[in-house]
């Protein structure tokens, strides 16, 4: 687990793939019917593309296990846990196919025409997300 965690702090400290909030979790995040904003940008640096998703996955993963505790009603429970995976899912899937219909568009650079080199990035991302959300 160590060698994983330093891996992590490794790609934290050099990774800078994109501009990222730094501090993204749901108390950040303002949802309308008909628009999305992030707020409380101060901590926002150029780092892992990973961190900020698996910042929010992890706040929705401490809020699922919370509700063992705090939501006494099992049915009830069951319910809201299983929203909050839907949730969880939902983000990547979203995030995934945004970023595959940019890349499609704004992608120059010869390795990223290079078949399997996409998949190969998204799924380092998704490692990451899962290790930064852990």
């Amino acid at each position: 687990m160590k060698l994983e965690v330093a891996k992590l702090k490794e790609g934290f400290l050099t990774h800078a793939q994109a501009l990222i909030h730094g501090d993204l979790h749901t108390g950040s995040i303002m949802v309308t019917e008909e628009d999305t904003k992030v707020i409380d940008p101060e901590f926002a640096f150029y780092g892992s593309i990973g961190f900020d998703i698996g910042a929010v996955i992890g706040n929705l993963l401490l809020s699922l296990a919370s509700h063992e505790g705090h939501t006494l009603d099992w049915q009830e429970r069951t319910k809201y846990q299983a929203y909050l995976l839907k949730m969880i899912e939902q983000i990547w899937t979203y995030f995934e196919k945004e970023f595959r219909d940019l890349w499609e568009k704004v992608s120059k650079e010869r390795m990223a025409v290079i078949p399997g080199y996409l998949d190969q990035y998204l799924l380092q991302i998704l490692e990451d997300t899962a290790g930064y959300a852990g």
